[in-house]
């Protein structure tokens, strides 16, 4: 008789174990549950991704996306280029001036030869950001291969600059058709550029051009 009483006592204690844990793990899940609902409750927005960006913006909704992307993102971009000046592209074919070429051959086939070419700014004002079009020709006068040299420094008015471009091997000669220079207002560089398309195109041939 002792022994079934023990035997009833330790199951209601187990039972009662149960009882409790399974009361622990509901409230554990609940709180869990009150967590995650706060959670999303404060911070109930929609990760969107901008087809023109990679940057991610979060909304509320597509309607508080299109809000921010109206005045946050039109209106700056509108804004920026609204403050670009516009510059101008002026025709000319004696602004600047290809005076003379010079070679200097390398000693192999794998290196590299330099010419050194003379350009003089006629324009009637200082000019900067210099651009030559520079052809590499063969004895057919066939084009090889083309380079396109920048001066970045201040050419005042009447004033010469050298530049100097390179080719792989020993060149037979150049030609330069065209050539472009930024002018110069108030020492300060402008908006516009001018465009040099020479009447008839400066060509050089290598004094000693090899093979």
């Amino acid at each position: 008789m002792q022994k079934i009483a023990i035997a009833g006592l330790s199951g209601l204690i187990l039972c009662s174990l149960a009882a409790c844990g399974n009361a622990n793990q509901n409230s554990s899940n609940q709180n869990t549950s009150n967590q995650n609902a706060s959670k999303y409750a404060a911070y109930p927005y929609e990760a969107t991704i901008d087809d023109n960006s990679d940057i991610l913006i979060l909304a509320k909704n597509e309607e508080a996306l299109n809000r921010f992307i109206d005045k946050s993102v039109s209106a700056e971009i509108d804004s920026t280029f609204s403050d670009c000046e516009q510059g101008t592209v002026l025709e000319s074919g004696d602004a600047l001036v290809i005076e003379n070429a010079e070679f200097e051959n390398c000693m192999g086939s794998e290196e590299y030869s330099k010419v050194y070419i003379k350009v003089r700014n006629k324009s009637g004002k200082s000019g900067t950001i210099l651009n030559l079009n520079v052809d590499f020709i063969d004895k057919n006068g066939d084009i090889v291969s083309s380079t396109y040299p920048q001066y970045g420094s201040v050419v005042e008015n009447g004033q010469t600059c050298t530049m100097d471009v390179l080719f792989k091997g020993v060149p037979y000669g150049i030609r330069i058709a065209s050539a472009n220079i930024t002018p110069m207002e108030n020492n300060q560089t402008t908006n516009d550029r001018i465009e040099v398309y020479f009447e008839s195109p400066f060509v050089a041939v290598n004094p000693n051009p090899g093979n």
